[in-house]
């Protein structure tokens, strides 16, 4: 028996011609700790110093998949847009000095957040405007569940697992596209009229941690 967390994942390890005799195991997320509070929203970016300005964040491991100079990139568009926005940098990694070097090469250090690693990541998603994630490949991107639970919008490479895309808040660009398209998506995402936790969206696509463990019970039974 095979077991993969999307059909991107299991052609991967066991190829196309056995990909469809792989068992698609869901990520559930605790959903419970992503629901989405506006009151939240507020006190936790008054707790980290941010105002009424675009924050755009990424959770990932600094290193080549995340594509992190990427960000950089388009970061810089998103500057030219909106001057007062941050970037929010969750993760740490090999590649950590050389992402903060390059920020400051492209004088956009003072707007980028590197945080390192975090065990409050609900609550940093609560802050955020947009979620960013240009991967060069994912297995999944569980963070994106996370993100879109709290109702956040997201903007993505497609070389995600299209299965991530639950609600509406996803959209995928293709990596071919230039830093402003890019620049553009995101600073048109933020611009949502209600926020609002999805929740329910979650749960009805099978992605609670309560039935994944339940569908992981079964096949080792």
């Amino acid at each position: 028996m095979q077991v993969a967390c999307s059909e991107e994942a299991a052609e991967y390890f066991f190829g196309r011609k056995n990909k469809n005799n792989t068992i698609i195991l869901k990520n559930g997320i605790d959903i419970k700790k992503f629901i989405y509070h506006s009151d939240s929203k507020l006190e936790i970016r008054k707790k980290l110093g941010y105002k009424e300005q675009l924050i755009v964040g990424n959770i990932g491991r600094f290193s080549p998949p995340k594509n992190h100079f990427f960000i950089l990139d388009i970061f810089a568009e998103i500057l030219n847009r909106s001057p007062s926005a941050r970037l929010m940098l969750i993760g740490d990694g090999e590649l950590r000095t050389d992402v903060e070097n390059a920020a400051k090469r492209k004088g956009i250090y003072e707007s980028v957040d590197f945080l390192g690693n975090r065990n409050d990541v609900p609550d940093l998603l609560q802050a955020m405007d947009v979620f960013l994630l240009p991967s060069l490949y994912e297995g999944f991107g569980i963070v994106n569940l996370e993100a879109q639970c709290t109702g956040l919008p997201c903007v993505v490479s497609t070389e995600v697992p299209r299965m991530v895309k639950v609600t509406d808040l996803v959209q995928f660009i293709p990596l071919s596209e230039a830093p402003d398209v890019w620049a553009d998506a995101v600073c048109k995402k933020a611009d949502i009229a209600v926020r609002k936790s999805r929740e329910t969206e979650l749960i009805r696509a099978g992605y609670d941690i309560a039935a994944s463990a339940a569908q992981l019970q079964k096949l080792y039974e």
